[in-house]
């Protein structure tokens, strides 16, 4: 089945700082590192095996386009490239049923690209998933 994609009309909710700015002394956060969830290694090389490599390298290619880091000026991929808050045009809701098995995704588009950010998949993905609508251009959300 193909995945549904859907304009995002959720309400950002607030984030739980962990970072005081001494300089305003309010307390905000200021940046946040996105830590994926590893694939088993037995997995990875049953994978490598059956797809003569192709898979593995499929999954760290596709990985490149997930933050690494998100801040608040943007979000850093784990390419290396930097995305800022105002380039980012559009957040679309992705929900893929893949045998039962049912994967929701958010596309932040901009005309550098298409991060990809995957709660179910990321150590901190709900907190990650906040912060960063919590910062997104407001059209961005309703477009």
């Amino acid at each position: 089945m193909s995945p549904v994609k859907q304009p995002v009309t959720l309400s950002p909710a607030p984030v739980t700082p962990d970072y005081r700015d001494s300089a305003a002394g309010c307390a905000t956060l200021a940046q946040m590192e996105v830590r994926a969830m590893k694939l088993g290694g037995c997995l990875m090389v049953i994978l490598g095996v059956f797809t003569l490599g192709v898979a593995p390298l499929g999954i760290w290619w596709s990985m490149r386009r997930w933050p690494a880091w998100v801040d608040n000026q943007g979000v850093r991929l784990k390419s290396g490239v930097t995305i800022g808050w105002p380039q980012i045009t559009r957040v679309v809701k992705v929900v893929s049923d893949v045998n039962g098995t049912i994967t929701t995704r958010y596309d932040l588009q901009s005309a550098l690209g298409v991060v990809r950010v995957v709660p179910d998949r990321l150590e901190n993905g709900e907190q990650v998933l906040e912060f960063i609508l919590q910062r997104v251009p407001p059209n961005a959300l309703n477009s």
